[in-house]
């Protein structure tokens, strides 16, 4: 019955999930024993949006295999996903007691640390990650971004690019990469946007403005498309009331 595991995990990774989770169940129905088809039951209804589902089958698959490093990788990963920090950081550090080299489970961990400003241990995760399977995508985007936090960003865009090279569709690295350059430039943009007081010509300090306003709002957009909602959002503070002061500051030029 691999067969049906592996068109299921094929038809996952197509995006056709109802149909993946459809065949799952149809192995379940042959082999109720079987832990790996739980397992991928509980990826297929992760991915359909019932986090309760995909926590049961998984938990299922645990049941029927102890030692089933990637069922707990997965269960930790949705958990922390879902804000239930202490039981996915459980299931995630037993999936590395069974598999220290667990990609799902270090690439998890590392961000968590991330979050939490624990950056060597971030570090640790990635760098595991990236030893064991270099071929894998998910070490060098951790990385990358741990790098981009830390302002670090020429290391951090030769981590992205490579993470890139290894996953050329994926738009979460595309506007990783991106965001290090506009970070990089966020100083040039501040002088724009000085400098565009200072100009006496109402034209040039207009044009000025204009193309850092345009470098900014970029910035934004890239923030949000990421999911950093925190900056974007001071971000767009930051730039209405610029905006407001600058036209403010016009008027007055012209009028005196």
């Amino acid at each position: 019955m691999t067969d049906l595991l592996a068109q299921s995990k094929e038809a996952y990774e197509s995006n056709r999930i109802k149909e993946a989770k459809e065949i799952c169940e149809k192995l379940i129905e042959k082999e109720p024993d079987n832990a790996l088809a739980y397992q991928q039951l509980g990826r297929c209804w992760y991915k359909m949006g019932q986090d309760n589902k995909a926590f049961q089958a998984l938990s299922k698959a645990i049941e029927l295999d102890p030692h089933l490093s990637s069922a707990y990788a997965l269960l930790g990963s949705y958990k922390l996903a879902k804000g239930e920090i202490k039981d996915g950081l459980i299931a995630l550090n037993k999936a590395l007691e069974i598999d220290p080299n667990s990609v799902t489970a270090n690439f998890s961990l590392g961000h968590y640390c991330l979050s939490q400003k624990e950056f060597d241990k971030a570090a640790e995760h990635f760098n595991r990650i990236i030893k064991t399977e270099p071929s894998r995508w998910e070490g060098y985007y951790g990385l990358g971004v741990l790098y981009c936090i830390r302002r670090q960003y020429k290391k951090s865009r030769r981590m992205l690019k490579k993470a890139a090279r290894l996953k050329p569709k994926s738009p979460s690295i595309r506007s990783m990469l991106r965001l290090t350059y506009i970070y990089q430039f966020s100083v040039l943009v501040i002088g724009l946007f000085l400098l565009s007081f200072l100009l006496p010509s109402l034209f040039a300090s207009s044009i000025v403005f204009a193309t850092a306003a345009a470098i900014f709002l970029w910035h934004i957009a890239l923030d949000r498309k990421v999911g950093n909602d925190k900056m974007a959002l001071i971000g767009t503070i930051f730039f209405i009331v610029y905006f407001l002061v600058f036209i403010f500051s016009r008027i007055l030029y012209l009028k005196y």
